[in-house]
């Protein structure tokens, strides 16, 4: 049985005109996954807010601050940072006095919370002090140097303790945080 055609013919104001050789480009064709980039272009923008941002100001802060000792030129956790010194260069510390939760090995989801305020309340810390001075000790198992930090001739060690962003640790075995 042979199909029926439709006898509408199909009409638009250049619908039967030649076309010429000037036409131009082809019209845009969009794609669904165009339409995905504003997410994306957010995610990306949160990420380096969040993650690249501190990190350059970090740099530029511990480089601008006025220092007595090494710079603080990178916060890593709530109690490990980066630092500048003179005569020994760069070389990773541990914060004398506390403990904070870790942020790179975290034992539950609260510890990594927790990691994670602690390690931005010691760059506010950081970030508004008008003068740091750091005090080199021996380096500890890891390798890193042991200091201790006075942020405007206070301790930083107490400043986060009394935050509740660390407990008082002198050594030995620590005490879990997951609750």
């Amino acid at each position: 049985m042979a199909k029926r055609r439709n006898k509408v013919a199909l009409f638009s104001r250049d619908y039967r005109r030649a076309p010429t050789s000037g036409m131009g480009l082809p019209p845009r064709r969009r794609f669904r996954r165009l339409r995905q980039i504003p997410v994306i272009g957010w995610m990306m923008m949160a990420v380096f807010g969040l993650v690249m941002l501190p990190v350059l100001v970090d740099a530029a802060k511990g480089l601008a601050t006025p220092t007595r000792g090494c710079r603080i030129w990178q916060i890593t956790d709530g109690d490990t940072v980066k630092l500048l010194c003179p005569k020994e260069g760069f070389s990773r510390g541990r914060l004398l006095g506390y403990d904070s939760p870790e942020l790179f090995s975290p034992r539950c989801p609260s510890e990594w919370i927790h990691a994670v305020s602690a390690t931005y309340y010691l760059r506010w810390q950081i970030w508004k002090a008008r003068r740091i001075s750091t005090e080199l000790h021996e380096r500890d198992r890891y390798g890193r140097f042991l200091i201790d930090v006075k942020v405007d001739g206070q301790n930083l060690a107490r400043r986060m303790v009394y935050a509740g962003m660390g407990r008082w640790y002198d050594g030995g075995r620590r005490a879990g945080w997951c609750t």
